[in-house]
């Protein structure tokens, strides 16, 4: 319902600002105090938090040395989806429960969608579409865990889905978007047939070569309307390719880095840093930039230690079982790490908890929930 809200704008008398807040931000708070409330009542949680403590204490540790409220909010809006997997670790999952759980996340993909068509519609010839990238990532979010069904169980049904979610990245001309739904593809964790694997590469090839020749990617990609693939080398430096004011913003930060690059300029200066430099954006649109400006060097590493060991955790116990639930639960985990570090470079998908990181940190939740109650009741 919280990933929803940010979209409730196209019914009639809801605003976007309530109270000074807007949609998004209502709906990670809720996220944030009812994953407070579960923590108390459920016992037994699974989820390996000790592997996401560095980051935790590093990001309170800091919050306290240089407080301000909007280093607040991002500290917190970086833990909510940590806490969301703990607190799904500590849950009881019988058939009933994972059959409501996929409806109403069946639910919300249709939804979004129409919202997704409905809007370009509306806005049919403007490339740059507003919520396409957040949207977009729960897309891709959607399609991974919808083509990870083909695999395990070779269901043509999901594989249709599948192409069918496709679309909307190309609808919208988001390009990481494009990028990470041909990507989850073919480098899916549970693709494990080499010929399948073959398969989705050239399949994928294709798409990618015919999706970058399209009209709308390269009038939106070249100011010059047309382009080729060598251009993309060193397209920084490429005064054809539209960053869309990403290499400006990106040379502030790195000189912002330059003078501070251990230890960083203290949670949400970035933020400070655009206003001063008259910019209209309160996001860089690169994680990667956005953590090392923030909280330096260290803070970068110390986040990349933790997905690492996050990630080869989950790798670790992908086959202690072959439950069918357990399985589309921790290969579509493993594979959301794709999407993840692909986003984090063309934007800020730390901080889209409600669009991404909640889902992902959910199913990894489920997983070791799983994994754990397996031998106390049987699937049909």
């Amino acid at each position: 319902m919280t990933a929803a809200l940010p979209y409730f704008v196209i019914v009639p008398f809801i605003p976007y600002n309530i109270a000074g807040f807007n949609l998004t931000g209502w709906g990670w708070a809720i996220v944030f105090l009812i994953s407070l409330f579960y923590l108390v009542i459920t016992p037994q949680k699974t989820f390996p938090i000790s592997i996401w403590l560095p980051w935790i204490l590093y990001l309170f540790i800091y919050l306290i040395c240089d407080f301000s409220f909007y280093g607040l909010q991002l500290s917190l809006q970086y833990i909510v989806s940590i806490l969301v997997g703990w607190v799904a670790s500590g849950l009881v999952y019988t058939f009933t429960v994972l059959i409501t759980i996929t409806k109403w996340f069946r639910y919300l993909i249709i939804f979004l969608v129409i919202f997704s068509l409905q809007f370009y519609i509306r806005t049919y010839g403007i490339t740059d579409i507003s919520y396409g990238a957040s949207l977009v990532m729960t897309i891709v979010l959607a399609a991974t865990l919808v083509i990870t069904d083909y695999f395990l169980r070779n269901n043509i049904t999901a594989l249709r889905n599948y192409l069918f979610l496709s679309v909307i990245p190309f609808i919208q001309v988001t390009r990481m978007g494009m990028l990470m739904i041909i990507a989850v593809a073919s480098l899916h964790f549970a693709n494990r047939k080499i010929g399948t694997k073959i398969g989705m590469v050239i399949l994928t090839l294709i798409i990618g070569l015919s999706v970058f020749y399209s009209d709308s990617f390269q009038e939106k990609s070249f100011y010059s309307g047309s382009g080729n693939i060598s251009d993309l080398v060193n397209y920084h430096e490429n005064k054809n390719f539209n960053t869309t004011g990403r290499t400006y913003l990106y040379s502030l930060v790195q000189a912002g880095i330059a003078e501070k690059p251990v230890w960083g300029h203290g949670p949400r200066a970035d933020m400070a840093l655009l206003k001063r430099a008259g910019s209209k954006l309160t996001e860089i649109h690169n994680d990667y930039l956005a953590v090392r400006y923030n909280y330096g060097a260290v803070g970068l590493v110390l986040l990349f230690m933790c997905i690492i060991l996050q990630f080869f955790d989950l790798f670790k116990i992908a086959r202690k079982s072959q439950n069918y639930y357990f399985q589309v639960a921790v290969l579509t985990s493993l594979t959301l790490f794709i999407p993840l570090l692909g986003f984090m470079y063309s934007d800020n998908i730390l901080k889209y908890s409600l669009q991404f990181g909640n889902f992902h940190f959910a199913l990894m939740g489920m997983a070791y929930a799983l994994l754990k109650n397996e031998d106390q009741w049987r699937y049909q």
